[in-house]
């Protein structure tokens, strides 16, 4: 092949001085051996279009991954905005309200939490009587904080 075939498919653009090479040599109805042949010139052709491609998916990925960082912060900004705005405007606490009453009021008919605060309450009746009787006949006893340790 020859070395000016090789130079003209190094670069990207070797493939439009490929072309313009191969157009501008004469032709000729010799019975000689082109210089040519079809099949180097397709070779050429698909070799230039695999670089072009190459390249091209090289810059859609760069691209790709720009636009993806660019979307997140932006996602961030726009939330962290909106948060804000529905702190300022009171609607937040209204949304957060309902969701803990919900959640609390599932957790109470679920028998969990119940389990739990009566298992509480049985502990502080239990363990403070002895206290609540000695303060009851020292006369400190208090309606205001009956199970103050």
């Amino acid at each position: 092949m020859a070395t000016w075939l090789v130079n003209a498919v190094s670069s990207v653009g070797g493939c439009q001085q490929a072309i313009y090479q191969v157009a501008s040599q004469p032709i000729t109805q010799s019975a000689e051996k082109p210089a040519l042949e079809y099949s180097d010139f397709v070779s050429i052709m698909l070799t230039g279009v695999s670089v072009i491609l190459a390249v091209l998916a090289i810059v859609i990925a760069v691209l790709a991954l720009w636009g993806y960082s660019q979307f997140k912060e932006m996602t961030q900004k726009a939330s962290k905005e909106h948060i804000e705005n529905l702190l300022k405007t009171g609607g937040l606490n209204s949304i957060l309200e309902d969701m803990i009453v919900e959640y609390i009021s599932k957790e109470l008919k679920n028998g969990d939490l119940r389990n739990l605060i009566a298992e509480k309450i049985d502990r502080l009746i239990i363990n403070d009587a002895d206290l609540r009787a000695e303060r009851e006949l020292s006369g400190h006893a208090s309606d205001d904080t009956p199970f103050d340790g």
